[in-house]
């Protein structure tokens, strides 16, 4: 039976293809008069070429809300902006910043930046499956029903792990994540089959999610939850381009405010933990602080959490040139220390994001502080040059991934409402390859267990 959700590039035996004929056009289009518009800016050609791949992502990441899983569309464009525009903000912006600046110069940054996204954004884009969440929906109508009151059952669970997980060991804090993560996964299933109480739940995690982020004054997850239900919303809203773009463009000044005041708020919540609250963000919002030296300018501390090419440029001042390449050494323990299981490695790392950072870029930072080397940065690091080559076997994995999962999807159907858990780690652009595999690998093992354990045990279809 042909599930008809499936839109790959080439023809498969058993899979009525859906090309969405056309949904680069506009993206394309508007890429390209973005490059020329900064080439005739007499912006350097590569950083030109880059804002227009920049552009292209996040008109590809619009096109796609209300069609697709916009797994890669979100992954593309955050490393687009991260990589390529905040970068760009400090090299043309003199005072952008005043702590986090780039320590190579723009020619030296873009000439392996640039293409290595191209080749990132090609590869993906050729080989990874599209999966029309319209398709999917009227699919699952017909061939796989799950009941209303199961998935609130599933995100009451996940309300309930996320308090108790904050007193489990660190052994098995990481379970506890993931099913305090099975509440965004809720709201899936309440979008994709338009139960009654679907508003009401998807208010309620967020309005949840939100107060969470502003007690601790952490709004990552909020932020990448949000980019990767948005497309369920629009499906279910038929929202038009316009009203997409109005909403995109809504979100960004509302994550703009937010950034501008993010330090000060921080450190009101250090001084008064229990003082963290929708209300004392609000209140900060509307009362921003007045200084307006360096990076707690607006724009600058904006940019200062949007460039994640400052890392990168650190790493590629230092590598070769006080250390060696790597030569794949921190990929092959990637790679051993997320699918081998301790017993079998001795030695075996205990993975957190940052452990590099200091040894890679030859920066020191405070303690309590942490930031990831990302993708691209390791790529350099193990490879220099050749991390452009690198990039694009990095977006053959992500494709690989995606087609296991529509394989498996023939017989669960509903397993592809679970890939944004899967690939978490992976929207966020400083996140390093130990991390994204590691999430990937453990993530997967708690998905299909919990399709295993559900049906025999309680007889659940979910």
């Amino acid at each position: 039976m042909s599930t008809g959700i499936i839109q790959p590039r080439q023809r498969r035996p058993g899979l009525r293809l859906q090309l969405n004929a056309g949904s680069d056009l506009l993206p394309l289009v508007v890429g390209v008069a973005i490059t020329g518009i900064a080439m005739l800016a007499q912006i350097y050609y590569v950083t030109a070429l880059g804002l227009g791949l920049a552009v292209y992502c996040t008109a590809r990441y619009i096109e796609a809300l209300g069609k697709e899983i916009a797994i890669v569309p979100v992954i593309s464009m955050v490393a687009a902006l991260q990589w390529i525009v905040g970068p760009y903000l400090a090299y043309y912006f003199e005072g952008v910043t005043a702590k986090y600046y780039m320590y190579v110069s723009e020619q030296e940054y873009m000439r392996y930046v640039v293409p290595a996204m191209y080749v990132f954004v090609l590869v993906t884009r050729l080989f990874a499956p599209e999966i029309s969440v319209k398709a999917l929906r009227e699919y699952l109508w017909r061939v796989r029903p799950v009941k209303q009151q199961i998935i609130l059952l599933v995100i009451a669970l996940s309300l309930i792990a996320e308090v108790v997980g904050r007193f489990m060991p660190a052994g098995i804090a990481f379970v506890f994540v993931l099913l305090g993560q099975l509440k965004h996964v809720g709201v899936i299933y309440m979008l994709i089959y338009r139960y009654p109480l679907r508003w009401w739940a998807t208010g309620f995690v967020f309005l949840l999610q939100i107060n969470a982020a502003a007690a601790g004054g952490f709004f990552h997850d909020l932020i990448l939850w949000s980019a990767l239900i948005l497309s369920y919303v629009c499906l279910d809203l038929k929202l038009n381009r316009a009203v997409k773009l109005i909403a995109i463009v809504i979100g960004t000044l509302a994550v703009i405010q937010v950034q501008q005041v993010k330090s000060d708020y921080r450190m009101a919540i250090q001084n008064n933990p229990s003082g963290g609250s929708i209300t004392a963000l609000t209140q900060a919002i509307m009362n921003p602080s007045k200084r307006l030296d360096g990076e707690e300018s607006g724009l600058g501390m904006l940019n200062a959490r949007l460039n994640q090419g400052w890392i990168i440029s650190a790493i590629m001042s230092h590598v070769p040139a006080s250390m060696p390449h790597e030569e794949g050494a921190t990929v092959v323990a990637a790679v051993t220390d997320s699918l081998l299981p301790r017993f079998l490695v001795a030695d075996k790392r205990k993975v957190n994001m940052g452990q590099n950072f200091e040894h890679y870029t030859g920066l020191t930072i405070s303690e309590g502080t942490t930031f990831g080397i990302s993708i691209l940065g390791e790529a350099w690091i193990n490879f220099g040059y050749w991390g452009i080559l690198f990039m694009g076997a990095w977006g053959g994995v992500f494709a690989f991934v995606l087609r296991v999962i529509v394989r498996f999807a023939k017989r669960n159907p509903t397993l592809i409402l679970w890939t944004p858990l899967l690939f978490l780690q992976a929207v966020k652009a400083e996140t390093e390859i130990a991390i994204v595999l590691n999430h990937m690998v453990k993530a997967s093992v708690f998905i299909l267990m919990f399709y295993a354990i559900l049906p025999r045990l309680f007889r659940i279809k979910i």
